[in-house]
């Protein structure tokens, strides 16, 4: 498959974690939350896979393990997510820290430009390690939620027995809902920081590119 192709599939399958994402919201409108919150999920994991097509867009020399898996194996997606939250986040923080303070200062000498790439880069570092060190982060908190995500879509969707109980998939609290809305909803603005990248940009080539090198030697 040539990169190309991998960008198109990576838009199209972020394009349907957006509609999925807008299906929960109408089932929101009615009332029907334990579906809306399991639809969020399944939102994730969609845009769970277009991360991994535009990670394997970018690292062509490699065959990723987790590429079939993520057309497969909703089980892998979701652990997939939680073991990369950090990631997703740093892609965020790349254009806050790193992408857009360059673009804003594109026309400084390339001293300066260099100075400016080689301090928004420690300053996304900084962040990364922060947020890596501490158990008490926003970030901290959403891992843990996305261990359970699987459990919490299964429960919207099926009525349950275990031990002597029923479980009614109605029964979902809002503020159980509107937690799933606000870390899904922040999962997919993170990706959509990529989906909103030119990748015939060369700026934007020479950034990742960049980027890619910082990484592997950090």
């Amino acid at each position: 498959m040539d990169k190309d192709s991998y960008i198109k599939g990576f838009r199209l399958t972020f394009e349907n974690a957006q509609r999925l994402f807008n299906a929960s919201i109408t089932l929101e409108e009615k009332n029907e939350l334990a579906i809306a919150n399991s639809l969020l999920v399944l939102c994730a994991e969609e845009g769970m896979k277009a991360y991994t097509i535009i990670t394997q867009h970018f690292y062509p020399e490699k065959i990723l393990e987790d590429f079939d898996k993520s057309f497969e194996d909703h089980k892998h997606k979701l652990e997939a997510i939680r073991s990369i939250t950090g990631i997703s986040q740093m892609f965020k923080k790349f254009g806050e820290l790193y992408y857009y303070p360059i673009i804003e200062n594109i026309i400084e000498s390339k001293e300066n430009a260099k100075k400016l790439k080689d301090k928004s880069f420690q300053n996304l570092l900084g962040w990364l390690k922060n947020e890596v060190k501490s158990n008490d982060t926003e970030l901290a908190k959403q891992n843990i939620w996305w261990k359970h995500a699987k459990t919490m879509k299964e429960n919207g969707f099926y009525v349950g027995y275990n031990k002597g109980h029923w479980t009614n998939p109605s029964s979902i609290k809002k503020e159980n809902y509107l937690k799933t809305k606000k870390y899904v909803s922040e999962f997919l603005s993170q990706i959509e920081v990529l989906y909103n990248l030119d990748y015939n940009d060369k700026s934007v080539l020479d950034l990742i590119a960049e980027m890619k090198d910082k990484i592997k030697d950090a």
